[in-house]
């Protein structure tokens, strides 16, 4: 059981167990937007493979926060082998977890592609061959560089292994794939199994793409105006401006106030004072519109 706050989330990477650290870095950041998260997966640990259930759950204590509880337990929905078989297959504490697990053995050069992940990108019947090379011949020549350098970077400096690319199914449809993984190391340090999973995530890359295209139109229809427009957040900081903003002269009242992107702008404009005796009074209607004492506000 553990918490955290919210800025420890960032690059945060628990433990040294091949597997695990992403899972817990995984529901962190999904608890952070949906409250809550449960995530299956299956780790090593010396010989015995464990399937294990991971659950976060985002609080505010005493009106602080956002804090999170993470709890790790065993699962046992399935029986889990405590013992590799002879070409090191994770078999039944994959299955367990339900997901499109992997797992190279980086000594004989064989990988082992569970029935799931098999089944993910359309190969349950013909079957992949049990090589990485055959994985990364399917994998877009244009995230291959760094579907490569992520896995150099985990298994030499012990970098999270976490990386999105697009992978050619068995019916030549390219989809979108999240890799997550750990390595599995001797006492020295070196690097015996690398072993993961795959989830499809191409839903979310349309998503993002369409949240893409609609903030291109929207900044398009904003330059179109001749009237100069500023975009806040909720913390009142400056994160967009249309054309008209940004020719308009330096000089000139509060829209001169252009370089200010990533600042509170109600704190700017009362900084210009000197310059712009309007400053004080935009900063007190800005303040008052975010805080929600009032929906809008006119200065002229």
């Amino acid at each position: 059981l553990g918490q955290c706050g919210d800025s420890d989330l960032v690059g945060w990477v628990p433990g040294d167990v091949p597997g695990l650290g992403p899972e817990l870095d995984q529901a962190l950041a999904d608890a952070a937007v949906d409250g809550t998260a449960r995530h299956r997966c299956a780790i090593r640990q010396g010989g015995s493979l464990q399937a294990l259930l991971v659950s976060c759950e985002r609080l505010t204590l005493a009106g602080t926060g956002p804090w999170y509880t993470l709890v790790v337990r065993e699962s046992h929905d399935a029986p889990v082998a405590e013992t590799r078989d002879e070409d090191g297959s994770f078999v039944r504490a994959a299955e367990a977890a339900g997901d499109g697990y992997w797992d190279w053995n980086l000594v004989t050069g064989t990988v082992w592609f569970g029935p799931r992940f098999q089944a993910i990108l359309g190969y349950e019947s013909t079957g992949l061959d049990a090589s990485f090379a055959s994985f990364q011949s399917l994998v877009h020549p244009d995230e291959r560089p760094r579907v490569l350098q992520a896995i150099r970077l985990h298994l030499e400096q012990r970098l999270p292994f976490a990386v999105e690319a697009r992978i050619r199914r068995a019916d030549g449809e390219w989809r979108w794939y999240r890799m997550r993984g750990g390595a599995t190391r001797d006492p020295a340090g070196r690097p015996l199994f690398l072993s993961g999973k795959l989830v499809e995530v191409t839903e979310l890359h349309r998503r993002e793409d369409r949240l893409r295209r609609a903030e291109d139109f929207l900044r398009r229809t904003l330059d179109s105006l001749d009237l100069a427009v500023g975009v806040l957040n909720a913390a009142g900081e400056l994160v967009e401006i249309n054309r008209a903003w940004r020719d308009h002269a330096g000089d000139r009242a509060l829209v001169g106030l252009r370089y200010g992107f990533g600042e509170n702008y109600a704190r700017l404009c009362r900084g210009a004072a000197e310059r712009c005796a309007a400053g004080p009074a935009a900063a007190e209607g800005l303040e008052q519109v975010l805080r929600g004492a009032r929906d809008s506000f006119t200065l002229g």
